[in-house]
């Protein structure tokens, strides 16, 4: 499953909602998704669920993934516009 061929979005929670991140494929509904009190503990949390899900899929012939869309071509073709080589994340 190529899953940077889809929009990610990522979401502040309220603290009224109990604050953290959510993260999730907008394609894919919260079919696949992630959440956490952190931004690490959310991105953790979407590594698991795309595994379940690539592990669903390949025990489940029948389903059909959701094919990207216009909008996730966009999003993806931002992304790599905008992201360089040298670009590091720290926490």
């Amino acid at each position: 499953m190529n899953w940077k061929s889809y929009e990610l979005v990522i979401e502040n929670v309220s603290p009224e909602d109990g604050g953290g991140y959510r993260i999730f494929y907008p394609t894919w509904g919260y079919a696949v998704y992630g959440v956490g009190n952190t931004l690490p503990e959310a991105m953790d949390g979407l590594s698991e669920s795309q595994s379940e899900m690539e592990r669903f899929i390949l025990e489940t012939p029948e389903y059909c993934p959701p094919s990207p869309t216009a909008r996730d071509a966009v999003f993806c073709e931002r992304l790599q516009t905008t992201i360089h080589d040298d670009f590091a994340y720290a926490a």
